[in-house]
């Protein structure tokens, strides 16, 4: 007993001192953070209100997840890759606030004045005026906080991440059973609530690292310098819309074609399995961070990445395949009754995904910009199709569909990370970091001002290299 314990022990050591492996369980535990939280409100959620309410309003977060990624531009990547580069980093990161906020105040706007508002439902009692309130705000706050927690990881402000997201996430929950009067108009009101106030902490601790809410008003070298990563932010903006439609449109197609209680029963399992998708997600983001070192060798990052994502996702997926039936009655016997076959097949495509995040991550710190783009649109391509053809067949036909999908991307992610060999483009030459805040390792560094070439990549292709990491 004493043997085995003394070698996990060393196993354990061992991960840990693998930045990859370390960095990955940070951003996991964070994730899993929210995403035990986020499952707690939607099972109180389906047990306090209507399935229908339940189908509309998920379908509402979807539609409002994808809005907020378009307004953010491609900056919270933008943001990641050039703070260490900048003289005046709260000029560049609050102008990275200003363009979000002005591009979910116009995206808002013009939702509002389209026939129909786009064909996004709202629960009943909602007038348009309070429709465009909710609209707004939640885009607005989505988007801020994207960029916000961005510079909060890049920082290694870990810990308070975690408190700002259980404070918000707890409060959003304890909403629930004082606004359940206003039946699905208070669901909605609670998940924007509870957006509004983790986002509002999240401003307040970027303003606490760069010291003080004074630094984060836009400056003339920060509007210079957003000026001229534009290529950058535009191209990482369109691969990680792309990257955002099938879990983001399935919702609401669902309500359209199979009804506001078929949209639900589709939207807890896919619920579910984005929490799964944080493993892969979570790992590759490291791998990201580490395929900026200089001399990683791509191929040997890409084979430790797959590596550490199945030796978390395989037993996730695992135990979720097995005791469907049971998670799925926490959030009610009904969902049970409809989604555990839709859930097992979206689990077995979780598995599949986890490959193909970290194939996408591989392609584009190689710097195969073209081929990024490409495997992200057929890839996406292939999973919408899939979805809204399984629809046909109910809500178990999404879940084969998914599937389907998700073995189709990973095909043209193979096809794609095999194209050329893995190498890591060459970076610019930048100077040394000089020593101003303190990291979470305990060293102190302060952000390097580059006197050499840009440290954006120019590619085989003729455009800009960017690195991010998009949510199926």
């Amino acid at each position: 007993m004493t043997g085995s314990f003394v070698a996990t022990r060393r196993r354990a050591a061992a991960m840990l001192s693998d930045s990859l492996h370390r960095n990955s369980l940070l951003l996991i535990a964070n994730s899993l953070l929210q995403g035990a939280l986020g499952f707690a409100f939607w099972a109180v959620a389906t047990r306090m209100y209507g399935s229908g309410d339940v189908g509309i309003v998920l379908a509402f977060v979807g539609a409002c997840s994808l809005a907020s990624a378009a307004a953010t531009m491609g900056l919270p990547n933008t943001v990641m890759r050039f703070r260490n580069y900048e003289a005046d980093t709260g000029g560049f990161v609050g102008m990275a606030f200003v363009v979000v906020a002005v591009a979910a105040t116009v995206l808002t706007l013009l939702w509002y004045v389209i026939p129909g508002h786009a064909g996004l439902r709202f629960p009943h009692g909602t007038d348009d005026a309070g429709a465009l309130v909710v609209v707004w705000v939640a885009v607005l706050m989505s988007s801020l906080s994207t960029i916000g927690d961005t510079f909060m990881i890049a920082q290694r402000a870990t810990g308070q991440l975690l408190a700002k997201n259980g404070i918000g996430c707890a409060l959003r929950l304890g909403a629930l059973p004082v606004l359940v009067v206003f039946h699905g108009t208070g669901l909605l009101v609670a998940v924007t609530f509870g957006s509004t106030v983790t986002t509002l902490l999240t401003v307040a601790v970027v303003a606490r690292e760069l010291g003080g809410v004074a630094r984060l008003l836009p400056t003339r070298s920060g509007i210079r310098s957003m000026r001229s990563k534009t290529s950058f932010a535009l191209w990482n903006h369109l691969a990680t819309l792309v990257a955002l439609l099938p879990s983001t449109t399935t919702p609401a197609i669902a309500v359209v074609l199979l009804g506001e209680h078929g949209a639900a029963y589709v939207a807890i399992p896919l619920l579910l399995v984005t929490m799964l998708n944080l493993i892969p997600g979570m790992t590759a983001q490291a791998m990201f961070a580490e395929a900026g070192v200089e001399g990683a060798s791509l191929s040997h990052l890409v084979g430790r990445a797959i590596r550490a994502t199945y030796v978390l996702l395989a037993p996730a997926a695992t135990i979720v395949f097995a005791f469907a039936p049971l998670i799925l009655s926490v959030f009610g016997s009904q969902y049970a009754a409809h989604s555990t076959a839709a859930l097992r097949f979206m689990t077995t495509g979780a598995l599949i995904a986890g490959f193909n995040y970290v194939a996408d991550v591989g392609i584009v710190a190689a710097g195969r910009v073209r081929s990024y783009v490409m495997v992200n649109v057929v890839g996406t391509v292939l999973v919408v199709v899939a979805v809204t053809a399984g629809m046909s067949f109910g809500v178990t036909g999404v879940g084969v569909g998914w599937l389907m999908g998700q073995v189709g991307y990973a095909v043209v992610a193979a096809v794609g990370l095999r194209g050329r060999p893995l190498h890591r483009p060459r970076a610019g030459t930048l100077s040394r970091a000089r020593p101003t805040h303190t990291d979470g390792d305990g060293e102190r560094h302060q952000p390097s001002v580059a006197t050499g070439p840009s440290p954006v990549n120019e590619t085989e292709d003729g455009l800009v290299a960017f690195h991010g990491v998009g949510r199926r």
